[in-house]
């Protein structure tokens, strides 16, 4: 009878885990001196993203990139404007079927590129 809450909340942790859906989690960080602006991160099949608008200098900002609508095998790519209004444009990270095989996706946002780290959630 002890065992039943425990195994009562072990439930709940799990299936708030599952309501998510498939995706990746997304942690941008800008180590620059000037403001990053439109971020896009998304699918190569362009079928799914997520958009920060704005990402001021040394700031981080973190979201939950859906995959609900890639269906094939892809990459990650993230695109993004300097402050003088040039794009950059990176890509890496592998999905296969459009599931996502790590939880964790860290960007870190450079002079001249954008580093990506691929990890499982801590």
């Amino acid at each position: 009878m002890k065992n039943v809450p425990i195994a009562l909340l072990f439930i709940l942790l799990s299936s708030c885990y599952l309501f998510r859906g498939n995706g990746i989690d997304i942690n941008i960080t800008n180590t620059t001196e000037q403001n990053i602006s439109n971020i896009v991160v998304k699918t190569s099949e362009n079928t799914d993203s997520l958009v920060i608008e704005l990402l001021g200098p040394k700031e981080s900002k973190s979201g939950f990139l859906k995959m609900v609508n890639a269906k094939t095998n892809g990459s990650y790519v993230v695109l993004y404007n300097k402050a003088d209004g040039e794009t950059i444009e990176t890509v890496g990270g592998y999905y296969s079927n459009g599931i996502s095989f790590l939880d964790l996706m860290r960007i870190e946002i450079q002079k001249d590129t954008a580093l990506i780290y691929f990890t499982e959630n801590p």
